[in-house]
């Protein structure tokens, strides 16, 4: 059941019903029974910013404490029950936050204006991030605080392990 999420994001963002989204599913692979793929109790939808600030924003990451990651525009977010706060970054680019642990530590990137991207980690929403000086991205980070993401090797892109 918990797969069908994106069919019902995909309804809401392109602003049809939901049947009208899954049509395309149903024609290629026969009729698709609604209510077993979109249970309307078990999902809402609210957004983290505004619809009418006039910048696009993705939300990227959730932690258990109901703390979602994402960016707006060039900033990094971090949005709560209590509000939205934009992550801190001084070197011009544009910023984005990919996953939070429960340490409220965030990984992202930072791009800057030449197109480089360089892997951040954000002890704490307030702090500057620590940004590894090697071109690439941190996709997530565990409770200990330990990332991983990818940097760009001499002929493709390598993992890594950051502590």
């Amino acid at each position: 059941m918990r797969r069908s999420a994106p069919f019902l994001l995909l309804a809401a963002s392109i602003g049809c019903s939901t049947d009208a989204a899954l049509a395309p599913l149903a024609s290629a692979r026969g009729a698709l029974p609604s209510a077993a793929l979109l249970p309307a109790a078990a999902y809402s939808l609210r957004t983290v910013f505004p619809l009418n600030i006039g910048y696009s924003s993705r939300a990227l990451d959730v932690n258990d404490r109901n703390q979602v990651v994402g960016y707006v525009s060039t900033h990094a977010f971090l949005a709560d029950s209590i509000g939205n706060v934009t992550l801190p970054g001084k070197q011009p680019g544009r910023y984005q936050a990919n996953a939070i642990n429960m340490r409220d530590e965030v990984v992202g990137r930072r791009e800057d204006v030449g197109g480089t991207m360089y892997p951040l980690v954000w002890s704490s929403p307030s702090s500057q991030p620590k940004e590894l000086r090697v071109a690439g991205e941190a996709h997530d980070i565990n409770d200990y605080g330990e990332a991983v993401g990818e940097f760009s090797g001499p002929f493709r892109p390598l993992a890594f392990f950051w502590d």
